[in-house]
């Protein structure tokens, strides 16, 4: 956990809105030669732990990490937007860190 301390908060995105937004860029032809950024939200590693503290309560996990931050930064996701191809392409929007940990969790479990 020590190497976590180093490690800078930023943006998640599930790797499935990744891929839904890869095939979006190529299905409408109204965002050709567009920017799109797949950034769902910002989070740091305190989140994540206590995520994983609620879905794995017998699991020994690291305490948290004082001061880890939180990226600030602001995405222009101004015309065809990362959210909104998401929903174009029948999603409510992008999948939230819980569940994107929770499918993580079991793919690498099973």
């Amino acid at each position: 956990m020590e190497a976590l301390k180093d490690v800078l908060p930023q943006y998640y995105v599930d790797v499935q809105d990744a891929a839904r937004l890869h095939v979006a860029a190529v299905k409408f032809s109204d965002v050709a030669d567009q920017r799109i950024f797949a950034q769902a939200k910002p989070y740091n590693w305190n989140e994540v732990l206590a995520i994983l503290r609620e879905l794995r309560p017998k699991q020994n996990l690291p305490d948290d990490i004082p001061d880890p931050g939180k990226d600030v930064t602001k995405v222009d996701n101004a015309g065809a937007g990362a959210e909104a191809l998401l929903v174009r392409m029948g999603r409510p929007g992008f999948v939230g860190l819980r569940e994107t940990l929770e499918e993580s969790l079991t793919s690498f479990l099973c």
